[in-house]
């Protein structure tokens, strides 16, 4: 079956195309709870949406085509589209929105978290200075943008919350108590790993934003864009 990244690759023949490609998955992630006639209108898709299967094999390449192709391209028919919040459900795809981060009984990790983690890795990775000399400005605009929200979504402690403390709390299962400590002990080292990980996508978030920015600006011509978010000023 083709993934979704590489459907989304392909020529889209309309908004409402991009939406019926793009909306089951974050259904099924709790990321639409909101806009149940939405779901109601694209959610359906040719077989059911594995969400850890989702979250692990195709999110990041989901993210990366969206925020490095898909949306820069079609902004404006979206824009136009005032019957449907397409640019939201875009949005959604990096910024979960607080019915997300419920966790499932089939992970520790909720959908919502497991979304943040993966926008992290996949909008830094947008900044670096080989992708922002290639990509189209818009992309590297809407990074930042979006880096800009997800700080005041998914910060440390969630970060911490949602990798190692959950996998600390997944071993001695649902109904034991544990503290932090021991949180830190039980916890899977993929988690731990995931942690420092996530940890150094954040706290390089300032510095590669100003630098894709500034070669962003080197490759423009006329007026100077909009500035950097503030929220991304390194000090």
């Amino acid at each position: 079956m083709t993934s979704l990244a590489t459907r989304l690759a392909e020529p889209l023949a309309s908004t409402s195309h991009l939406l019926d490609l793009v909306v089951p998955p974050l259904a099924a992630c709790h990321a639409l709870d909101d806009f149940p006639d939405l779901v109601t209108a694209h959610g359906h898709s040719d077989a059911p949406v594995d969400v850890r299967r989702f979250v692990r094999r195709q999110l990041g390449l989901v993210q990366k085509v969206l925020v490095e192709r898909v949306w820069p391209e079609w902004e404006a028919a979206l824009v136009a589209d005032d019957g449907q919040p397409g640019q939201l459900v875009l949005e959604r795809f990096f910024i979960p929105p607080a019915s997300a981060f419920a966790s499932t009984s089939s992970s520790p990790t909720s959908p919502g978290a497991e979304i943040a983690l993966s926008s992290y890795a996949v909008l830094t990775s947008v900044l670096s200075a080989k992708s922002a000399s290639t990509l189209p400005p818009r992309s590297i605009e809407l990074a930042t943008d979006l880096l800009a929200k997800l700080v005041h979504v998914f910060n440390v402690e969630d970060m911490y919350l949602s990798t190692i403390a959950a996998s600390g709390r997944s071993a001695v299962g649902p109904s034991g108590s544990v503290s932090e400590d021991e949180d830190d002990e039980r916890a899977d080292p993929a988690a731990v790993a995931r942690f420092d990980s996530s940890l150094r996508h954040l706290s390089g978030v300032p510095t590669r934003a100003a630098n894709a920015w500034g070669v962003m600006r080197n490759k423009q011509k006329g007026p100077a864009g909009p500035d950097l978010p503030t929220d991304l000023e390194t000090e």
